[in-house]
């Protein structure tokens, strides 16, 4: 199944509303059978359209980033090198010290480098 990703910037704004949290953000995603795969590519919208000084990023990194937080999220987020300070900026809002050791490091080497 095809995930629709918004074409004109009128569907875009309700979608960045909804996952920015301006709408509730556990029922838009969490609870209408939102598979990973189509509720990572909903925040890669909004990160591709985004600066890292952005003010929403706070938003996207304590909710639906949180919500995110995997193995195959953080290789996501690793190739995505064209957009990475704008990643970084939305994962430092995220609680994710509490993670496992391993899981924790590599969050904390992605935010700290400056390669």
């Amino acid at each position: 199944m095809q995930t629709h990703v918004p074409s004109n910037s009128q569907e875009r704004l309700a979608l960045q509303r909804k996952i920015l949290g301006i709408e509730d953000w556990a029922s838009t995603f969490n609870h209408q059978g939102f598979s990973f795969e189509q509720r990572l590519r909903l925040v890669q919208c909004v990160i591709d359209r985004s600066s890292s000084a952005d003010e929403h990023l706070g938003n996207l990194g304590a909710g639906p980033i949180e919500d995110l937080l995997s193995d195959e999220f953080m290789s996501h987020v690793e190739r995505d090198q064209k957009n990475i300070e704008i990643w970084r900026a939305a994962i430092r809002h995220s609680y994710w010290q509490m993670e496992l050791p391993d899981f924790a490091a590599r969050i904390s080497r992605l935010l700290n480098d400056r390669a």
